[in-house]
């Protein structure tokens, strides 16, 4: 392979406007996003991130939600405090998206139907689910369309 000086220029000025691109509002442009389609597949569609159904929520877990007349689909939301703990940091280089160590209410439901409630944090519960449900990561699908939003960005330049 021959590179010649005009190829390193313009290797460069594609990496200029590449720098250019990644500033803070469009990292957290990005994080919204992935926030967005996390909770989405998760809670909406009761998905994980590979797009398959969640495995069944266990006899003893799905007569609890029952008791509480929450769906018995899995779609890892009780109380909205883990799903409502996703978080992101963006600065001009990098992105963090991550779960708040929010703790959870210690109950739910009222009257007759009040049940205690795990004291774990979001994060603590987040990490525990995706052990056995995977939900948390992205997948090809949203690696693409975060690629897709990279290009549109620097084709904007």
């Amino acid at each position: 392979m021959k590179i010649d000086r005009g190829d390193l220029q313009r290797v460069k000025a594609e990496l200029g406007k590449f720098e250019r691109t990644a500033d803070k509002k469009f990292f957290s442009e990005i994080g919204m996003f992935i926030a967005h389609r996390i909770k989405e597949r998760t809670v909406e569609q009761g998905k994980d991130a590979d797009g398959s159904a969640f495995k069944p929520y266990s006899p003893r877990y799905k007569l609890f939600r029952e008791s509480l007349g929450l769906p018995t689909k899995p779609d890892l939301f009780l109380t909205g405090t883990m799903m409502g703990a996703m978080a992101y940091d963006a600065t001009d280089t990098r992105l963090k998206v991550y779960m708040n160590r929010t703790t959870n209410p210690s109950t739910i439901g009222s009257g007759k139907k009040k049940k205690k409630l795990s004291q774990q944090t979001s994060s603590a519960k987040a990490f525990w689910l995706h052990q056995e449900r995977p939900f948390f990561r992205l997948n090809q699908k949203d690696i693409d369309m975060i690629m897709d939003m990279f290009q549109k960005r620097l084709d904007s330049l």
